[in-house]
């Protein structure tokens, strides 16, 4: 049978036409069907120069010359960076040696590279106390301190401290020295020994604050280097000469006191 739309042969049977869909039921009135030519009839065969479908597939595809051929993106590698920064100075184990359990930081060295100019001499005892006490220790008694009193305070250029450390018990004992002498005037023993008790009073109150003061000196002399290099001043602090004058205006005043004080208990005991 042949589709009466198309003229394609179909097989006995057909309900659609497998080549353009039309409905074989429909089939027109054979007043209007059309007559197929006998060619028709013939089955169609594939001409020669036409390829079967296996060498179709087998041919391949090649791209348009114009289409650039895809291109898989590869990922960046960036070489490990192998760069450190700059180690900072370290102190020579002769000449610094912080505590084991005390880390060293950036800013610690920085500090301690400053105080080794101001202090200058003795810097093998001072930095290490130094580097103690930014990390919370306490201050330690400073012998000379002790020993030498307002001569190592000169020495340091720490005299300003050690004033107004003793300021206080030392006007003290001075002014009851020079009242116990006065009251032997009045011919009062109770008070003269009152007075004298008072000024050995003075007297052990000042040799205590000197106590406190060598025992609190390398905190004070820290502060003070802390003070010299917040000001930019580096000018390193030991002076003997000024050690030397410090003594002598000591010295002075205390024999000054002295001899006053000789010569009213003299004037005293005379006008008894």
């Amino acid at each position: 049978m042949y589709c009466f739309n198309c003229g394609q042969k179909l097989e006995d049977g057909s309900i659609f036409c497998m080549y353009c869909g039309t409905k074989l039921d429909d089939e027109p009135d054979a007043s209007t069907s059309v007559d197929l030519p006998k060619e028709a009839e013939k089955p169609v065969t594939l001409s020669k120069d036409v390829p079967e479908q296996s060498e179709i597939a087998s041919v391949p595809v090649q791209s348009p010359p114009n289409q650039m051929p895809e291109v898989q993106p590869q990922p960046i590698q960036t070489p490990p960076v192998s760069a450190q920064p700059p180690q900072p100075q370290q102190f020579q184990p002769h000449e610094f040696q912080p505590h084991e359990s005390q880390p060293q930081s950036t800013q610690d060295i920085d500090k301690l590279t400053l105080y080794r100019k101001i202090v200058d001499q003795n810097t093998e005892y001072y930095l290490p106390k130094f580097q103690n006490m930014l990390h919370g220790a306490k201050s330690q008694m400073n012998w000379a301190s002790f020993f030498l009193g307002f001569a190592h305070a000169g020495y340091r250029n720490m005299w300003h401290e050690w004033l107004n450390a003793i300021k206080i018990p030392l006007i003290a004992e001075i002014a009851a020295g020079f009242i116990t002498v006065i009251a032997v005037f009045s011919g009062s023993i109770g008070l003269f020994g009152l007075l004298s008790l008072i000024t050995v009073g003075c007297s052990i109150w000042f040799v205590i604050t000197q106590i406190l003061f060598s025992n609190n000196f390398n905190q004070h002399y820290m502060n003070h280097v802390e003070n010299k290099t917040w000001r930019r001043d580096f000018s390193p602090d030991p002076s003997i000469p000024r050690a030397i004058i410090g003594v002598i205006v000591l010295a002075a005043c205390l024999m000054g006191i002295n001899w006053l004080s000789s010569a009213l208990l003299l004037g005293g005991l005379f006008y008894m």
